[in-house]
């Protein structure tokens, strides 16, 4: 049960709730669900890998992650679509 809470709390430290919506809503995204850490989706340079689910700008329901580096770094947030 211990490996199980560690793991839970290893993936959760590798979401950023805020930075995904923010990035999705400047992008024109509405109704965003985050769906949590998104295994494989973004490039080994994020720090962190946040899934989703939105209202595109076209009113289609897409799917993806949006990976950013850590706060602070040069490196912004990317969004990838499933």
């Amino acid at each position: 049960m211990k490996k199980i809470a560690i793991v839970l709390m290893f993936m959760l430290s590798c979401t950023d709730s805020e930075r995904t919506e923010n990035t999705l809503a400047n992008a024109g995204y509405t109704n965003i669900n985050i769906t949590g850490y998104d295994w494989g989706a973004c490039s080994d340079s994020d720090s962190t890998c946040t899934g989703f689910t939105a209202t595109g700008p076209t009113g289609r329901q897409i799917s993806g992650a949006v990976g950013c580096g850590r706060t602070g770094c040069s490196k912004s947030c990317t969004i990838r679509f499933d």
